[in-house]
């Protein structure tokens, strides 16, 4: 490979060229689909594996007629998607190919009655590698009765079109890419029609259907649900299990318990992850009658909700009736479809002094509810208790004693032996320095690298005209660690022609900076693990243990009024507002002794969380029934046990090896004469810049370039500038480029979420095709992307 040529991807030794996709969308909701892949293999493999999903966020599917030309091919199926593995294991490729791949989606029509919609992902967002070129031509039927389309492209999750534009003649849809698609960003096509487009798809058949489903619910003054519930299913096929609707299907599982629950058949089963579960071993009709007791750990205040379908089950319910007793004559509302909106015309519904009865007169089909919520009166309810607070404050008092006698005692601060050192520890760069010495790795240890590179000479920073570029002068040699020259490869392969701007490594260079620091920890293992593993694990668990002050004392005032100790403990996690706000002013104020934050910025926080704190803590305070004093109690202990947990860890021997040479390196920064530095400068001309990334991670490099403040320095040969350069000016690009650097390392705020998607062929169709949700790239029926074998 020549010295110009910058690959697309490291890890995938492949590049997209060009993809260019045909797809003919039939009135059958079929999508035809063509993909024409032409493909640099830069290293030499098999070829391809090429995962095409089973469902989208919006509907299953099945995926038929399955083709490759240019290669051999074998198709793998699997619980969530295909995988067609695309070469010959006997055979490696390298080089320049043509691979088309074509196959068929096959959809059954939509649950919406107001729009017909077609959902595709043109390009899937899980390609590992970039793809310079893009082309997509959509045929698509009735022109005249589309309503509207939506393209978005970008990684999975986007709203937005920042990479292709498209133009629409007759029935003819192309896209076409603006500029390169980096690997997992992909583009999502969606159509939305008059009702009726695809009218001749075929109808989803469901594995069972609820033919009738009744009721008799009563709520009693201690505000137990008591539930009789009598079912009929009807069957396609032998051997299907059913997921049976249960009332509280949408309440927080944390909020209640099922008890003295009946049920009518053996292949029956109720568990808290399962719900409740029936299996059909014929095909045809079947009964239940299911009894239980909902159970709410604390009492209701506003309203409780009754779900009477269950919306996420591939299944529809015909026929419903619920009867609910109360203890006083209650309002209720309902809310049905598929936006739960209130559709009086498919139910009614009366009160009977204190009954109320509900029918259902159209029927309730899959991804539609059908939610009772009934308003509460809290002077109809009340319950009895008990209490245990004396036993909880002993617990509390030996726990605290037991964290003092190992923070104090056991786990003691060691005074480690600190050399003077006028250089970092052979062989370790600012990255690895600057883990070992706060034990965490941060973006600045990372991106001090970049100052690091350009004193070894493998970079040069051109500065012109107020505007900074990186150089590639040559790559980190092979005793530099993999993940370092793994890194500064990927940096330069945002570029061209060996030169990288800022501009160039926004939100993509953080994933290859995620990439390093997951490889550059993985090297602190084992025997050059930093601490002792066993004491971390200890310190972790009694850093979590610290709440049982909290948790004990007011839980037990709590269980005095609820009598449900769960409830109570529950009730006690809503006092962590109180305690998360302290808890993280705890942990930045270590950072600030460290050197790691700056005293403006520790003010500033320590203003906003204090005062944020003494604005919540008198509501918390004042919502919770259990006694001021242990509540208050409570939090002070948890508090102290959570410092002294903070300070229990055991340093390995390789750690403070490292740590004492480090620390003496760092004394000698923040001490050194201006004679001692003269002396220094005249055997090494550079010194100061061999020392300025390692000042970064150590904290010191504010110390550090006030040292220099009167002494003429020269500038460094691998700085470029437009400019003459001063003492001053060098300080404030060296700033400059750090800020800039931390914040082009920074992921994105719409980076961190994730989306999943389920089903398998026989999976029921969501019907929304996005537009109720606004569509995101990734969100379609196929896409997927590929991997190289």
């Amino acid at each position: 490979m020549s010295g110009t040529l910058v690959r697309a991807d490291e890890d995938a030794g492949y590049v997209y060229e060009n993809i260019a996709v045909n797809v003919d969308i039939t009135e059958k909701r079929e999508y035809r689909i063509t993909e024409t892949m032409d493909i640099d293999f830069e290293d030499a493999m098999h070829g391809i594996v090429r995962d095409l999903p089973k469902s989208g966020n919006a509907e299953g599917y099945s995926i038929r007629n399955i083709q490759v030309e240019g290669m051999p091919f074998q198709v793998d199926e699997r619980q969530n998607n295909i995988a067609v593995r695309i070469g010959d294991e006997n055979k490696l490729v390298q080089g320049k190919k043509r691979i088309v791949l074509s196959y068929t989606l096959k959809h059954y029509q939509d649950y919406d009655q107001t729009y017909d919609y077609a959902y595709l992902n043109l390009l899937g967002t899980d390609y590992d590698t970039e793809v310079r070129k893009f082309q997509a031509e959509v045929s698509f039927p009735a022109k005249e009765r589309l309503l509207d389309y939506k393209i978005t492209s970008g990684s999975r999750g986007s709203h937005t079109n920042t990479y292709t534009k498209e133009t629409v003649k007759d029935n003819l849809m192309v896209i076409q890419s603006t500029k390169i698609l980096p690997a997992r960003h992909g583009v999502t096509l969606q159509l939305k029609y008059e009702e009726g487009v695809f009218s001749a798809a075929p109808e989803y058949q469901f594995p069972y259907v609820i033919k009738k489903n009744v009721l008799d619910v009563t709520v009693t003054p201690e505000q137990d649900i008591q539930v009789t519930q009598k079912i009929s299913i009807q069957t396609l096929d032998m051997y299907t299990r059913i997921y049976l609707p249960m009332l509280c299907d949408l309440w927080d599982k944390s909020d209640y318990k099922i008890e003295d629950i009946e049920l009518s058949d053996a292949d029956m089963k109720y568990n808290e992850y399962d719900s409740l579960t029936a299996y059909a071993r014929k095909k045809g009709e079947h009964s239940y009658t299911i009894r239980y007791t909902i159970h709410p750990y604390r009492l209701l205040k506003d309203s409780f909700t009754l779900n009477l379908f269950k919306q996420s089950e591939d299944t529809k319910l015909e026929n419903m009736t619920l009867r609910l007793h109360m203890p006083y004559a209650p309002a209720y509302a309902v809310r049905t479809g598929r936006d739960n909106d209130v559709q009086q015309d498919n139910w009614t519904g009366k009160v009977d002094g204190t009954t109320v009865t509900i029918h259902t007169t159209k029927e309730i089909r899959a991804a539609e509810s059908f939610v009772v919520t009934v308003p509460v009166e809290s002077g109809y309810f009340k319950r009895d208790s008990g209490g245990l607070i004396k036993l909880g404050g002993l617990l509390c008092a030996g726990f605290m004693g037991l964290l003092a006698f190992l923070r104090f005692g056991i786990f003691r601060k060691k005074q480690l032996i600190i050399p003077v050192n006028f250089y970092p520890p052979k062989g370790m760069n600012p990255a690895e320095a600057g883990y070992v010495i706060d034990n965490d790795l941060s973006v600045t240890d990372m991106t001090a690298l970049l100052f690091y590179w350009a004193d070894k000479g493998y970079l040069k920073i051109r500065n012109i005209d107020s505007s900074y570029s990186f150089e590639k002068i040559q790559a980190p040699d092979s005793s530099a660690p993999m993940y370092e020259q793994h890194l500064f490869e990927r940096m330069f392969a945002h570029g061209k022609k060996g030169i990288v701007s800022k501009e160039d490594l926004k939100y993509t260079f953080y994933m290859d900076i995620r990439d390093a620091r997951k490889e550059l920890l993985q090297g602190f293992q084992g025997e050059y693990a930093l601490r002792s593993q066993k004491v971390e694990a200890l310190r972790k668990l009694l850093m979590l243990l610290s709440l049982v002050p909290l948790f004990l004392l007011n839980a037990l005032a709590h269980y005095e009024i609820y009598g449900d100790m769960l409830t109570a403990v529950l009730m006690s996690v809503g006092l962590l507002p109180i305690l998360a706000p302290v808890m993280i002013l705890l942990m930045l104020y270590r950072n600030y002794k460290k050197g790691a934050m700056a005293k403006g910025a520790m003010v500033a926080v320590t203003i906003i969380l204090g005062g944020f704190t003494l604005m919540i803590s008198p509501i918390l305070l004042l919502g919770t029934t259990a006694s001021a004093p242990y509540t208050v109690l409570g939090i002070a202990l948890t508090l102290v046990a959570y410092c002294m947990s903070c300070g229990i860890h055991k340093d390995s021997a390789y750690r403070q090896r490292l740590l004492s040479q480090l620390l003496g390196f760092r004394d000698f920064i923040k001490t050194v004469e201006k004679e001692r530095l003269e002396l220094l400068l005249k055997d090494d001309p550079e010194y100061y810049y061999h020392v300025l990334p390692y000042a970064q991670v150590l904290h010191v490099s504010d110390i550090w370039e006030h040292k220099f403040h009167d002494i003429t320095l020269q500038a460094p040969q691998w700085y470029d500038s437009s400019e003459t350069m001063d003492s001053i000016m060098f300080y404030h690009m060296v700033h400059e480029i750090d800020h800039d650097m931390r914040s082009v390392a920074t992921p994105p705020a719409s980076s961190s979420s994730s989306f999943g998607s389920g089903g398998d062929d026989s999976g029921y169709s969501g019907g929304g095709g996005g537009f109720s949700d606004g569509g995101f790239s990734g969100g379609g029926s196929g896409g997927g992307g590929s991997h190289g074998w």
